[in-house]
């Protein structure tokens, strides 16, 4: 389900291949993603920095309790031995839940996969290496600027008399 939510592909294509049905047209026309196609950019060198994290320290990288991120940005976790790392820091610039969406992203574009079922654990895949030794560009979605919302008062001549 999670999948199906996040994706930036057509969701008709998406649910017809679950289902084992083949889709071959590139764009449906009923769906949000088909009509609105997120913005993406040249994601190969965050693509890269979670790649190398996960490389790095593959024990900790367990979707199920979304520690991933922290791999890479400053965190208080003292379990987390991601201080060592080269890549540690490295991806402050960006929020925990934009680097989730793209580490989402690498998992369906198969730079990344899961192994294990009761406790999904995230692995390089054969495509990952690829894009890690730099043989390979990724397209990441641009983040979401999040609006923070104000709340207003309603003006006196908007109330409805009881």
């Amino acid at each position: 389900m999670t999948g199906y939510c996040e994706s930036t592909a057509c969701r008709r294509k998406y649910l017809l291949t679950y289902f084992g049905e083949e889709f071959t047209e590139k764009n449906c026309g009923s769906c949000d993603n088909c009509d609105h196609p997120k913005e993406q950019f040249d994601g190969t060198e965050i693509g890269q920095t979670i790649l190398a994290c996960v490389r790095q320290l593959p024990s900790i990288w367990d979707r199920a309790h979304h520690r991933c991120p922290d791999g890479f940005r400053e965190c208080q976790d003292q379990e987390l031995p991601a201080r060592a790392l080269p890549v540690y820091n490295s991806g402050t610039g960006h929020s925990k839940q934009q680097l989730r969406t793209w580490i989402h992203e690498l998992i369906r574009q198969d730079y990344l996969t899961r192994v294990g079922d009761k406790y999904p654990v995230i692995r390089l895949s054969q495509k990952g290496l690829v894009l890690l030794k730099g043989q390979a560009r990724v397209m990441l979605s641009v983040p979401e600027r999040q609006a923070s919302k104000v709340l207003t008062p309603p003006r006196r001549e908007d109330l409805v008399p009881v």
